[in-house]
């Protein structure tokens, strides 16, 4: 629930004002650059889609492994992402840092919630 929720919360900030997460911090710099906003745009989509999948989860019990695999893997591409960026900058920036935060504690909760409904279905 809070792997779906802070996926939420994230990503409506992001899908709706890429601005306002910039001032917090949390993503980069895109006011001078629409395909930047774009793809903040895009990020916050994916976590909204992501957390809507945890949400239902919630109400389907059949839903959880499904769920928390697509968080899994959503969230080590991300991560992946991130550091063939940094390679191709030469240096992890903060924005690079913070995705990387963010999108390992994400992949880490979701593997441990796949692994405590493994342990209740065997």
């Amino acid at each position: 629930m809070v792997n779906s929720g802070s996926r939420l919360a994230y990503g409506l900030g992001a899908l709706f004002s890429p601005a306002t997460m910039e001032r917090l911090e949390m993503a980069p710099d895109v006011p001078e650059r629409p395909e930047a906003q774009l793809f903040v745009r895009a990020f916050g989509g994916h976590m909204v889609g992501v957390a809507t999948l945890g949400f239902a989860a919630l109400r389907k019990r059949r839903l959880e492994r499904a769920a928390a695999w697509g968080a899994v893997a959503i969230d080590s591409l991300d991560v992946t992402t991130a550091l063939i960026e940094g390679a191709k900058r030469g240096r992890l920036d903060r924005d690079l840092v913070g995705g990387i935060v963010f999108s390992a504690v994400g992949a880490i909760s979701a593997a441990f919630a796949l692994a405590l409904a493994r342990r209740s279905l065997g």
